[in-house]
């Protein structure tokens, strides 16, 4: 039992009982060399690689999985070497020497392994995103983030706290327990094995970001959300509720993302945490598709607000359960269930009022309409299997909200079939609106659990000004017949019109 096990522990004496790096060790400490030696070549690297084969035929996989978006499959060390490039085979390499997976017997490891998959595979989706030239190390961070949790599980106080089941401590809880958190203890780990100060500081800040800057910042803010979707990916249904509002709150607050934006950001991450999974030879830490996930979540999270209303009286009890159970009923009714959008009737109903509010009064601007059909969407399904169809269908509801404004629709009106209604908007608006959805749809492949596919649309949009009888059925029409010419004219195009 380690000394510290009375009274609040010192982080960096956890830190250092931890041990060093496990049998990987002299070939991560070869590569940290290599990178800083200026003559080093990719077949430096790869002879080093090779000496150990666990760790060659990881970086394999990743070299030859989707994240990187290889033509070929490679069973070369240099080439793959040269695909990743010296800085991510560095990373990676040391990520790969201290992740691994448990074998099972410990529920709490489990917890931490899932939590671990889940955090990677969002830093790595957010990062491509938010700052593509950091997405290895944001990619590594999450790799190595839960550390100090590993650490801190030998020592009785930190078991006792979690009272003996796998229990996630946050970081408040974790300070209450044992004295120190966990992220401080990973810091101290990682430095003390030569790793980028970078990492360290920004697992240390993922808190708190803002009180850092530049890189550490960027990395760290990227940390906060990912590790804050993994707590909603593997949280039992009774939390699922509240780790669904936290995950909301923190991609609200660092990536000023609404909450249907949010959730279709989990959503597109998927496939991605597949891969990773696989990378690992592990299975998906979620037991259901992230979209029931959702689903699960949000009816814990309807009754987690029933449960403030307990003190109330019992007529206004009934009402408030009577309303709350009407609010989700009425959201089940109007939204597609595979993809998440708004479904055709909600579609309907929103650029109905979009037009009516135009015929009660003056309002600027036009109301526009895309429509946005997959292209060859039926030869996806006919070479790759209907699952890889729904995923591909997952994958572009996902896209669409993430690039649909907040005073837009986005909606699957059937098949594979999409909408865009922009209700207030200006007739060189929905031109350039018609190409930000196509340019997005066809700009990099889905990463789908087949490998990358490389999807387009052809996308048709109308407009008009005014809210007169049938307005809803001319705009339809006028942006259909644009779509169907599109489609003639070749495929992945837009064409806009104006409805006479």
């Amino acid at each position: 039992m380690p000394a510290a096990e009375v009274g609040l522990l010192d982080p960096g004496q956890v830190a250092e009982s931890f041990g060093v790096l496990p049998t990987l060790a002299p070939v991560a400490a070869q590569l940290l060399r290599l990178a800083d030696d200026e003559r080093a070549s990719l077949d430096d690297i790869a002879r080093v690689i090779s000496r150990d084969p666990a760790l060659a035929a990881q970086l394999l996989r990743v070299a030859n999985s989707a994240l990187f978006g290889m033509a070929t499959t490679t069973t070369s060390l240099t080439r793959a070497a040269s695909i990743l490039g010296l800085r991510t085979v560095k990373l990676l390499s040391l990520s790969f020497s201290v992740v691994t997976r448990p074998d099972g017997s410990d529920p709490g490891a489990t917890l931490v392994w899932r939590h671990t998959l889940v955090t990677s595979a969002m830093a790595r989706v957010i990062s491509t995103r938010l700052a593509p030239r950091l997405a290895d190390e944001c990619f590594a961070a999450g790799l190595l983030g839960n550390l100090g949790r590993l650490a801190l599980a030998e020592y009785g106080a930190y078991a006792r706290a979690a009272h003996g089941d796998p229990v996630w401590l946050e970081p408040e809880d974790e300070l209450a327990a044992v004295g120190c958190t966990s992220d401080e203890v990973t810091a101290r780990v990682l430095a003390g094995w030569g790793l980028p100060g970078v990492l360290g500081d920004a697992i240390r800040h993922r808190c708190d970001p803002a009180v850092v800057s530049g890189p550490t910042a960027t990395i760290a803010t990227v940390l906060a959300v990912a590790s804050s979707a993994a707590r909603l990916v593997i949280a039992d249904p009774a939390h699922a509720g509240a780790a669904l509002q936290a995950y909301r709150r923190m991609a609200g607050r660092h990536l000023a993302l609404t909450e249907k934006e949010s959730e279709a950001l989990l959503v597109e991450a998927a496939p991605t945490l597949e891969e990773i999974a696989a990378m690992f030879r592990s299975e998906n830490p979620h037991d259901v598709p992230i979209d029931l996930l959702l689903l699960r979540a949000k009816d814990s999270l309807a009754r987690l607000s029933l449960a403030t209303v307990a003190a109330l009286s019992s007529e206004e009890r009934r009402a408030l359960m009577l309303e709350s159970e009407n609010r989700r009923l009425a959201e089940q009714a109007t939204t597609d269930t595979l993809t998440a959008l708004p479904n055709r009737r909600a579609f309907e109903d929103f650029m109905t009022q979009a037009l009516a509010e135009r015929g009660r009064r003056d309002v600027p601007g036009v109301v526009g309409l895309l429509m946005i059909d997959l292209d060859h969407f039926k030869s996806i399904n006919d070479v790759h299997g209907h699952r890889i169809g729904d995923a591909v269908l997952r994958l572009m509801g996902a896209m669409l909200a993430l690039h649909t404004r907040q005073e837009e629709l986005s909606a699957r009106i059937g098949g594979e079939e999409f909408a865009v209604v922009l209700p207030v908007t200006d007739p060189r608006s929905v031109s350039l609106a018609a190409e930000r959805f196509r340019n997005a749809i066809a700009g990099e492949p889905l990463d789908t659990p087949a490998g990358p596919l490389r999807v387009t649309a052809s996308v048709g949009g109308a407009w008009l000004d005014d809210g007169a009888p049938h307005a809803a059925r001319r705009l339809y029409d006028a942006a259909d017949v644009a779509l169907r010419t599109a489609k003639l004219m070749g495929r992945n195009r837009a064409i806009t019109v104006r409805v006479e």
